[in-house]
């Protein structure tokens, strides 16, 4: 059994992982796959915890916490997940010598995609991203004048998304060159950091949501990378949009931080559209985020080198219209356990293949 020390809950507050965070992963034991949820360098085992009898008040079955991703554990909805935050917090305050013999550590864990949409939606929720878009030499400053009114977003391929380090094959493709139409790998390969918002429960077909049901739905977020080929991506997308070059990647985070978990930060949106009124919602419902990302390499792991940080999202993240996104996406979506929302493009990171072959060697 795991030996914890008087400070380790501190410890884990100080890493980011502490009882005020609390976020869902899936991962692979001897005895098949489970649920788990992260604390400080731990992960709880919550597939043995309730068959031990210790989160009867929830109404979560033992089956929905021994599944290979959260399908079955996010219809279960917004009472019973928030009944299992509060017992495990109780747990881990106050009688944490019930969760010990349930405890991993999380380094030693293989863990899986916790995610298997029937369906995502990636929308274009950055101002920012599209007013750049709008300027390229080909748009001819087309600023889409349906931006302003209305939640835009295409439902993507659910078959592309794969768990956090998986391997990215580069695709391959036709392309428009100067000697005419060619069969090659992308050399213009990026990706985006997003956030996926993950939907707990499906509609009925036909059925509306207002903008208030946002947190009965939602569930919580992850860490995104949404992969491209632009070079295949110029030549196929019209007049029906992208096909091989958006179809081969989607890489989530093995963890889904509970949407409670992120009450605290927050704060007025930056960018308040006038909609129509269905669409309305509390002008204090953007979150104040701060993501980063980084990127390394063979060659910088030879040297050795740290990770280069590319770049630092430090502004407040506008994702009021989530709520919008919510209310326009989930009238078309029927019999789908979860869903996606990209809405932080404006953090694009190139990886353009002469860059990364100097950063290869």
């Amino acid at each position: 059994m795991i030996e914890l020390s008087s400070r380790w809950l501190e410890d884990a507050s100080n890493m980011g992982f502490g009882v005020d965070h609390l976020p869902v992963g899936v991962a692979e034991f001897s005895d098949g796959p489970a649920l788990v949820v992260a604390i400080g360098q731990y992960a709880i085992n919550l597939a043995s915890l309730s068959a031990s009898g210790f989160l009867g008040s929830c109404q979560i079955p033992t089956t929905s916490f021994a599944s290979r991703n959260l399908n079955r554990f996010l219809s279960a909805g917004a009472k019973n997940h928030a009944q299992l935050r509060s017992e495990l917090q109780n747990y881990l305050l106050s009688d944490v010598q019930f969760v010990k013999p349930h405890l991993h550590l999380r380094d030693s864990l293989k863990m899986l995609c916790p995610l298997a949409p029937g369906d995502f939606v990636d929308f274009y929720s950055s101002i920012a991203h599209a007013e750049r878009c709008a300027r390229l030499p080909n748009n001819k400053n087309a600023f889409p004048e349906a931006w302003k009114s209305m939640p835009l977003g295409y439902h993507s391929r659910a078959s592309a998304i794969m768990p956090s380090g998986s391997d990215i094959k580069r695709p391959l493709g036709q392309v428009q060159t100067q000697s005419g139409v060619a069969y090659r790998p992308t050399k213009m390969l990026d990706f985006e950091m997003e956030l996926g918002f993950v939907i707990r429960q499906s509609t009925e077909h036909g059925q509306c949501l207002a903008t208030e049901d946002f947190e009965d739905y939602v569930f919580g977020v992850v860490l995104l990378n949404d992969w491209s080929a632009r070079d295949l991506q110029g030549f196929e997308a019209r007049p029906l949009g992208p096909f091989h070059s958006k179809s081969f990647a989607t890489q989530v985070s093995d963890w889904v931080t509970p949407i409670e978990a992120l009450q605290p930060f927050k704060c007025r949106k930056l960018y308040n559209p006038q909609v129509k009124s269905y669409l309305e919602e509390d002008e204090d419902n953007g979150f104040d985020l701060q993501l980063t990302t980084s990127i390394t390499s063979k060659k910088c792991n030879r040297c050795p080198m740290p990770p280069l940080k590319l770049q630092i999202a430090t502004s407040k993240i506008c994702i009021g219209a989530l709520a919008n996104n919510l209310h326009s996406s989930l009238q078309t979506v029927r019999q789908l356990m979860l869903a996606i929302y990209m809405v932080l493009e404006q953090f694009r990171v190139m990886m353009y293949t002469r860059w990364v072959a100097s950063l290869s060697g």
